[in-house]
């Protein structure tokens, strides 16, 4: 067993641990390329979505203004994540304006992921956002390159990075 001196975790920790990157969507058209059988769904309420698709207790989340995107693949479900509008929250990473979006809480079903279904969901989202006249925000852990890609794929840019402890109120 190694031992790990107690100055390398503090280094760890303050580069990569509690330090997240902040996407922004502004305005931007990105070409992705999806299956024949990908579908995308969104749901305002919990009552909306079919019984066995989506099993979790999610009824907080409608609640408190988010909505539900359900990617699926032949009839699967094969990716999620939700959005919620900037008044909704009580603190995130940077100052937001009350109509802008916050897409979060996102997950592929290991079977349907590294096939774009992810950067496709958080295109259509951000750009339902955009389209509307507001800006779609988004975030991902420094050490999760993976995420990093698919929000650069899906048309995001890297607008900054904070410490985790960095959140203030929305505007």
């Amino acid at each position: 067993m190694h031992r790990v001196s107690g100055g390398a975790v503090a280094v760890y920790r303050r580069l990569f641990l509690y330090r997240t990157h902040v996407y922004v969507m502004r305005a931007k058209e990105v070409r992705l390329d999806l299956a024949e059988d990908f579908a995308l769904r969104r749901f305002e309420r919990e009552e909306e979505i079919p019984d066995g698709l989506f099993e979790t207790g999610t009824r907080f989340l409608f609640h408190e203004g988010s909505t539900l995107w359900v990617a699926t693949c032949g009839g699967e479900l094969a990716a999620c994540a939700w959005t919620r509008p900037a008044d909704a929250l009580l603190v995130w990473f940077c100052p937001l304006a009350r109509a802008d979006v916050l897409i979060y809480a996102a997950g592929t079903v290991p079977k349907f992921r590294r096939r774009g279904l992810m950067s496709a969901l958080f295109n259509i989202a951000g750009r339902e956002t955009v389209e509307g006249g507001h800006v779609a925000w988004t975030d991902c852990a420094v050490w999760n390159v993976a995420s990093a890609r698919m929000m650069e794929k899906a048309g995001f840019t890297r607008d900054r990075t904070v410490r985790t402890s960095e959140v203030r109120p929305p505007l």
